[in-house]
């Protein structure tokens, strides 16, 4: 076919290993066995392949001369990728590795998610440098915070500070002699009980109720559990979120895997859901759930062992330093950068993902 001795060439000069495996009639060793067919006309019918090969420049590493079925040479030489013409191959092989379909009239039809068709061997060459970065990229993830990265951390902005202020100057009027700086101070020392646990640590309704029970003494507030939970989520729902650096993390799902690891309070579960849609995401690492927050290293400890990545393979994404230091020591790439920082994180992803 015109253009196969070319691609075949380039793609062995990039590196690639080349295997030919041939259901070529009288040459397979097992036919011969089961049908009487002598060695010295299965040789001879190897060597026609191997001098046809030749004659017409095509290149490979190895020749494999198999029965009907190639499904254990594929799982034995751990084929990536596998050119075929044959409805019954292409169907029953796409269900072991990656098929690219030559097509032809008889092959129309044969169809899957697993099945690429291809018109002549230039397209085959392109496809094949498409899925070799896929599917390097596929051993490769971005993982983005969500606080300062999605959601605003910035003055002027409907922030998360701004929302906790709101949240205590609505509950309690008096509480109106505290100035925003003090509000916010105040809240921190309430995030954390006695044994020095952070809510973002805790999952059970009793410690959540606790932490309610500790605001309200904080502040004098008059409110029940309930009344608080309310006015949290309506003044924590008009918090700016930056809906472009989403749309972005949720573009990279066919170019990567794709995570969040954010120190989270259960009660910001439901938001951070809206905002993310939490279901795109393939891994999704949770302080409260895990019951450890950035910058411990644990956290980072346990994103590295749900991965199974080689840690150069990993990009985490995150607005605060000290959260950056650990993952860079344990051999991650990082990014600092905010919601405002969108054009850096693309920058930085491309250039992670070899994307240009």
């Amino acid at each position: 076919m015109n253009g196969a001795s070319n691609n075949i060439k380039k793609l062995k000069d990039e590196g690639h290993k080349l295997y030919i495996i041939t259901a070529r009639w009288l040459a397979n060793k097992e036919f011969q066995k089961t049908t009487g067919v002598s060695e010295e006309t299965s040789k001879k019918m190897r060597n026609t392949v191997k001098e046809w090969l030749k004659q017409n420049n095509i290149t490979y590493d190895y020749i494999i001369f198999s029965e009907e079925d190639k499904s254990k040479h594929i799982i034995e030489n751990n084929i990536d990728i596998m050119i075929e013409d044959s409805p019954h191959n292409l169907k029953e092989l796409s269900k072991l590795t990656k098929m690219i379909c030559m097509n032809w009239e008889y092959n129309k039809g044969i169809e899957n998610d697993n099945i690429y068709r291809c018109y002549n061997w230039n397209e085959i060459y392109e496809k094949i440098l498409e899925l070799e970065k896929k599917m390097y990229n596929d051993k490769k993830i971005v993982v983005f915070d969500w606080g300062g990265v999605v959601e605003s951390h910035f003055q002027g902005e409907n922030n998360c500070y701004s929302a906790k202020v709101d949240i205590i100057n609505r509950l309690n009027e008096q509480t109106k002699k505290f100035d925003a700086t003090t509000i916010c101070k105040k809240w921190i020392e309430c995030d954390y009980d006695q044994n020095g646990r952070c809510i973002s640590e805790v999952n059970s309704r009793e410690d959540i109720q606790k932490w309610f029970e500790r605001i309200k003494l904080k502040f004098d507030l008059k409110c029940d559990y309930n009344e608080f939970l309310a006015v949290y989520k309506e003044e924590s729902d008009k918090i700016k979120y930056y809906k472009d650096v989403v749309e972005f993390a949720h573009s990279l799902k066919n170019k990567c895997k794709i995570g969040i690891l954010s120190n989270l309070a259960y009660v910001d579960k439901e938001r951070i859901n809206k905002h993310y849609e939490l279901s795109k995401f393939d891994y999704v690492w949770l302080s409260f759930y895990l019951e450890c927050k950035k910058p411990n290293k644990k956290i980072y400890e346990i994103v590295a062992d749900d991965c199974q990545l080689n840690p150069n393979n990993i990009l985490f994404i995150d607005d605060k330093e000290d959260n950056l230091e650990i993952p860079k020591r344990m051999g991650w790439q990082v990014l600092q950068a905010t919601g405002h920082d969108l054009d850096k994180i693309k920058e930085k992803v491309y250039e992670f993902l070899n994307i240009i």
